[in-house]
C-alpha cells in the first residue's frame, strides 16, 4: 500500500512544535512535561526565533532551530552533565526534547554552547 503525507501536514506539525514564543532550554535530564524543565534546567529559559518548515534531510519537512551562545549556567553546584534540549511554548506546554550529541560536564559559573540543530519529520515510508 502506498504512503503519502503532503507537505502541508509535516509544516503544521512543526509550527505546532515551534510556534512564536517558544523556549529554548539545556537541561540535565529529559523534563517530562512543561512543570519539569524547570527541575531538569541548567540555564534560564532563551526565547528563540525557529527557521522553517523547508525540506527536511534525507526527507521531509524540518525547522531549524537556532544555537545558543555563552548562556550561564545554573543549578549545577557540582559538575553535572548537560544532556538535553527542552523547548516549550512558555506558559503549560513541553513541545520538544531531543538528546545533546556531545553532552557535556557543566558547573555554575561556566556558559554553556550549543550548536544549530534540526527538528525533522520524516516522509512515510513506502
Amino acid at each position: 500500500m502506498a504512503k503519502f503525507v503532503n507537505d502541508l501536514v509535516m509544516d503544521a506539525a512543526l509550527a505546532a512544535a515551534g510556534p512564536v514564543g517558544s523556549r529554548m532550554t539545556i537541561c540535565k535530564a529529559q523534563p517530562v512535561n512543561f512543570a519539569d524543565v524547570a527541575t531538569q534546567s541548567l540555564m534560564a529559559p532563551v526565547v528563540v526565533v525557529i527557521t522553517g518548515p523547508s525540506a527536511g534531510s534525507p526527507s521531509g519537512r524540518q525547522n531549524l532551530m537556532p544555537a545558543l551562545a555563552d548562556e550561564d549556567v545554573i543549578n549545577a553546584a557540582t559538575p553535572t552533565q548537560a544532556n538535553h534540549v527542552a523547548l516549550d511554548d512558555g506558559s503549560t506546554n513541553l513541545l520538544v526534547v531531543t538528546t545533546i550529541a556531545n553532552a557535556q560536564d557543566v558547573q555554575d559559573g561556566e556558559t554553556m554552547n550549543l550548536t544549530t540543530w534540526t527538528h525533522t519529520v520524516l516522509d512515510p515510508n513506502p
